[in-house]
Order: structure tokens, then sequence, then C-alpha cells
């Protein structure tokens, strides 16, 4: 399966389907289905929480996507309401039917399926799903079938609620009682133990989070480097197979923190934490560090050294060492070691990252300063090159480096290729080649593949995901893009950046109730983020709060655009176009953004065209933009997306 939207189907994976005859000779099997059956080319076994590929391939799906699955699989061939699927297998503990969207969307990732050509799930617009596969038993024969007490429905039409709503709900009742005997243990709704168990459902023993390590210096000014080591202790236990390591994002946010451990724990959706702390007295070393089981409070393993600071590369290799051995993992490979580099150059490079992660034009000029004098220092320093390259990707591409972005762009291409010389697996270079291949060049051939790339070596990791998902919105596959943000999210749930991408997904789909709630839990994270200001205000226009919205507009092109369609849409026309005149000088995709919200078709093909001449990056993001959606039937449309390399052929050719 590929990560754009469009499974890719195996020759050994056949297109099975319904006839209308078997959908009408089917009785109910929910008993037999939980002994195991087959989907097409996949092996079910509801009990084990695995599904199986005809090539081997095992993958675990959650309890709640399991529960569907069974249960679309008990109404093979039928038509079933979303509300029927929601009351039996939610049993009612929802409010809004997101929770199911996002389990269709797991389902058919796991499945390798397509919404749009669907060989498993179908979608009945606005009312339900059939699964529409061959259901057989694991030995591939068919269900015995069981005279039916209702008529089946047309393959055109939904079970009525009134004739059969009563017997769905005792086959949801039959799936879920069985499903909740082998997944559940009973628990009060909305308790905080029932909180914490949804949060840790199937949570790996061989889970860890690494907390930032305590900085203990008489002077307290050591943080960067108390951070660093933490830092590569979690890089290196994330490239063991068979460990899931809590993102850096979320984990970093408990500094100082007071939750306990096993409310971290269940946060992230961990079993076990490790903590330490870090005194540097001249150049000397102490390093503590200990590893927690959350469950018991139970204290795994412990260990202290105290060494000149230029050992501090062995001792981390040597804390990364212990926590693998205290958590049984049997290695594959080899652990990786930290790369050694000059002290000096190391402290640099500590140094660069919060300023690199702050992401202000201020911080990313510095983190590029510091960069550069590491590598005057260590020029193989492959992971300040890779950092160095993101950096001046960000910085190009939000124009902090100058008006001539394609030296920009080429800045940053250059550092990370000089990075994956030295370390072919870098994420954040191959992340970079990728993105710069998008925004830069327009090429999203060649920015599939560098994803690719970054997603394979860093499988881990939540950027890949949120890179990829940025690439499928490109494309305009805004479920897919949805479901790649949400992946990410889930795998570093306090990153608010992975959460403005999933609000936007939302409010632009008319999910405002959703988007509100994420924004809200933005706010907890970083309430001074200009991408909570952001997001907020276009939900307050697409919920036509237009006053509500000009709060949150301020000095960012994206705030200028919002500004001239709020006031444009108040009547307030000599303050949009006062709004508009300060985007003209900034960027004309923006401008004509601006235009077409204004629904002024011909000035926003006109700043379009100088848009493409001048080659802006944002002209890659037109056809996932909502605003140009008036331009849609607009027979100017379609040719400049094809000049760009995103029309309707083009797209499907790169879903394949």
């Amino acid at each position: 399966m590929n990560f754009y939207g469009k499974p890719r189907l195996r020759d050994d994976c056949p297109r099975l389907s319904f006839n209308r005859e078997t959908r009408q000779s089917w009785g109910f099997m929910t008993l037999d289905l939980m002994q195991g059956f087959r989907v097409g080319c996949w092996a079910i076994e509801p009990r084990l929480g695995v599904i199986t590929g005809a090539a081997g391939t095992a993958r675990h799906l959650e309890p709640k996507v399991m529960d569907v699955l069974v249960y679309l699989a008990s109404r093979a061939g039928e038509p079933v309401l979303r509300d029927a699927i929601l009351a039996d297998v939610w049993d009612r503990h929802v409010v809004s039917d997101e929770p199911l969207t996002r389990v269709i969307g797991e389902l058919r990732r796991a499945l390798g399926d397509d919404a749009r050509h669907p060989t498993y799930i179908e979608t009945i617009p606005k009312r339900g799903y059939r699964l529409i596969s061959d259901v057989r038993r694991l030995d591939g024969s068919p269900f015995e079938a069981e005279p039916r007490r209702v008529a089946a429905a047309p393959a055109d039409a939904i079970s009525s609620p009134a004739v059969g709503r009563t017997v769905m709900a005792i086959v949801g009742l039959l799936v879920v009682a069985m499903l909740s005997t082998t997944y559940f243990r009973p628990l009060i709704p909305g308790s905080p133990e029932a909180s914490r168990q949804d949060q840790a459902t199937d949570v790996p023993p061989s889970s860890v989070a690494v907390l930032p390590f305590t900085d203990m210096s008489e002077e307290s000014n050591y943080g960067y480097f108390a951070d660093g080591i933490a830092d590569e202790i979690l890089n290196s236990l994330a490239g063991v197979q068979g460990i899931h390591v809590a993102a850096r994002t979320s984990s970093f946010s408990f500094r100082e923190s007071e939750t306990t451990v096993p409310d971290i724990a269940g946060r992230l959706g961990v079993a076990n934490v490790l903590q330490g702390s870090v005194r540097i007295s001249g150049d000397q070393l102490r390093v503590t560090a200990q590893l927690i089981e959350a469950s018991s409070g139970f204290q795994i393993w412990t260990g202290a050294w105290e060494r000149p600071i230029a050992d501090v590369f062995a001792i981390q290799d040597e804390i990364a060492a212990a926590v693998v051995s205290s958590l049984q993992v049997e290695l594959v490979e080899d652990l990786s070691t930290v790369r050694r580099t000059d002290s000096e150059a190391y402290e640099l490079y500590l140094r660069s990252g919060p300023l690199a992660w702050r992401l202000t034009r201020e911080s990313t000029e510095e983190a590029s300063r510091l960069l550069m004098q590491a590598l005057a220092i260590d020029p193989d320093y492959a992971a300040a090159w890779g950092r160095l390259a993101i950096n001046q990707y960000h910085q190009a591409v939000r124009r902090w480096a100058g008006p001539d972005q394609e030296a920009s762009f080429a800045l940053a291409e250059a550092s990370a290729q000089r990075a994956l010389v030295l370390d072919p697996d870098n994420v954040p270079a191959l992340l970079t080649l990728g993105m710069v291949s998008m925004h830069a060049r327009w090429d999203l051939a060649e920015a599939r593949d560098w994803l690719d790339r970054a997603h394979d070596a860093g499988p881990g990791r939540a950027s890949p995901l949120n890179a990829l998902g940025i690439w499928n919105n490109v494309l305009g596959r805004r479920e897919a893009a949805r479901s790649l943000f949400r992946q990410a999210f889930d795998l570093d749930p306090l990153q608010h950046v992975y959460l403005g991408h999933l609000a936007r997904t939302n409010y632009t789909a008319g999910r405002f109730d959703i988007a509100r709630e994420q924004i809200e839990a933005m706010k907890k994270i970083d309430a001074e983020s200009w991408a909570v200001s952001f997001h907020s205000g276009w939900l307050e226009w697409h919920q036509r709060n237009y006053e509500r919205a000009l709060l949150h507009a301020g000095q960012r092109e994206g705030s200028h655009a919002l500004a001239a369609c709020a006031y444009h849409r108040l009547g307030r026309y000599l303050d949009a176009q006062a709004a508009l005149e300060e985007l003209q000088a900034l960027n004309p995709h923006g401008v004509a953004f601006v235009y077409a919200c204004w629904v002024e078709a011909d000035m926003a093909f006109e700043w379009l065209e100088r848009a493409f001449e001048q080659g802006t990056p944002e002209l890659i993001t037109l056809r996932g933009n909502f605003m140009f959606e008036p331009l849609h039937d607009d027979p100017r449309w379609q040719p400049l997306l094809r000049k760009i390399g995103i029309a309707d052929e083009q797209v499907a050719m790169l879903a394949q």
C-alpha cells in the first residue's frame, strides 16, 4: 500500500465482489466470523486483532477498527446506516460520526483500499457503508447460508431503520459483546480510568517515552545539553525494531510538569518512561537515568555516569543499550550509535535545536548561524547538515532568507544532498528534498519518491506522515490527507502543527465542532503559536462569523488574506482593498486567493498567471485549496493546472 490514497494492489490480491444472489442468500454469521474469515485476499482474525495479506504481511488493527470490520462483514454486501454502526459498535457513547469516519479511514488503509475506486468498502453518500468484497471462511469455503427473516435490501438502497433496525441491533450487540470479551474490561464511561484505558488500548510493553533530562548544573544553563542527550537517546531507540517510542514534541512537552508518570504514559500511549538528569561542572559530566514501568511505578533500571564531557556519546549509547535490554527486545540488527564529533561542534548543534523548532524568522536565522559554525568545525557532521537543510527549507518557503527564493531553495537542497552523502537515511534531509521538489520544482513524482524514502528511513516518526499528508492535499485528496495527518497526530499527539492540519481538513469540510475542539487543544499546547490564530480565524470565516474572524487577522500573509476576505463579506470594501494592497507586495498567489474569495474570476486568473510566471511555490497547492473551488468549472482552470502538473489526468497518474 502506498501513502497517497491509491492502493497498490498485488497481482495475487484479486478484486472480488458480490453478486445479488449471494447477498440475498446469506444469513447472519457473527459467531462464525469470530473464528476468523477472509475478505478478498486478507485473512481476518478478530480474536487476535490481526489481518494478514496474501504475501504474509500481518497488520494489527485497533479494537474499534476490528469491531467495525466484523460488523460490516456480518452484513456483507448490504448497505448499513452510519447511525446503526455508531449505535451498535459505540453503544451511543459518541456525539458525532467523526470516530466512525476515522475508523473507516484506518480500515481502508489497512486493507489497501481506495474510497473512490473501492475494492472492499463502498461509501453510500451521506448515509452509510457497504462491504462489497467476497467474505469466506479462512479455508476459502463459503459460509453456510441461513434463511433470512427480512427481505434483503436492493443493491442501491439502505436498509430502512423501521424494518431492519431491530435485526441489525441484535447482530451489532452480538458482535460488540463478543469483541468486548476479547478487548475490553468494564469501565465507567467518561471516567478518568476509562479515558486512560482508551488511550492505552493495546499499549505494547516495549513502548517508551523519553522525557527531557533535567539540568542540575549550578547555574542551570545547560538545558540545551540535557535536551540533546535525551534527544539522541530517543533517536537511537526509535531506530530499534520492536520498540515504540513516543515522539519528541509530545515527550518534551512535559518539561517541568507535575504530571505523574502514569498520566504521562497514558497521554502518550506508552508503557514505560525514561527520566534523567545532567550536571556539568567544568569539563566533567554527571548523568543519571531511570526507566520506570508506568502501571506499577516500578523502577526497571537505573544508572549513573560521571565522566569527562568528551564521553557524552558513549554515555548516550550505553543508556540506549540498557533500555533495550531492560525492555527485553531482541535486536534484529546492531543498535545504532551516536555519531561522534567534536565536543564544541556538538554543543553548537544542540543549541540550534530549540531555535530551529521555534520556527520564527529570527530563530531560524540564529539556528542556521550556529549550525554553520558547527560545520566549520566538523564538515562531515551529517546530523548538522540535515538540520541545516530543513531549517533552510523553512526559511526559503516563507521568504525569510531573502527575495530570491530559487537561490534559497538551492541552498537547502545542497545541504540535504551533503547530509545524504554522509548518512543515506537522514530523515530531515530526505524530507527537505521531498518538499523542495514539491514547492520549488512542482515535481510531485520526485517529491513522492523522496517522501517515501523518508518514511522508510523513519517508520516511527510523525514528520514523514505529515509531509505525505501535505502531498495528498496538493493533489486535492483531502480525505487521504486527513487520514495521514491523523496518523502523524497519533504518533505525536502534542505537536500543535499536526493538530492545525487536522483542524483545517475539518473546518473546510464543515465539521466545525471537531475543528474547534482541535484548535482548543492547540491552545493548550502553545497558545502563542501563529497557527492557533491562523486556524481560529479561518474557522470563524467558514462559519460566517466575519467580525470574529477579523480578531485573528495579524501581519502574516495568511492573515492579510483573511482580513481582505472578511472585510469584503462585511461590505467594508475600502478596508478589504487596503488589506489586498498589503498582500500584493508579498505574494501573487495570495492576491489570486483573495480575488477568488471575492468571486472575481478574471482577476483571480490574471494573478494566478503572474504567480505561474514567477514560479511561486504556493501555486502547487492550488488544486487542494478550498478558496479556488468557485473557479473549478471555468474553462481556464484545467489548462492552468496542466501547466503546473496537477490537472485531473496528471493527478490520476500520480496516484497510481
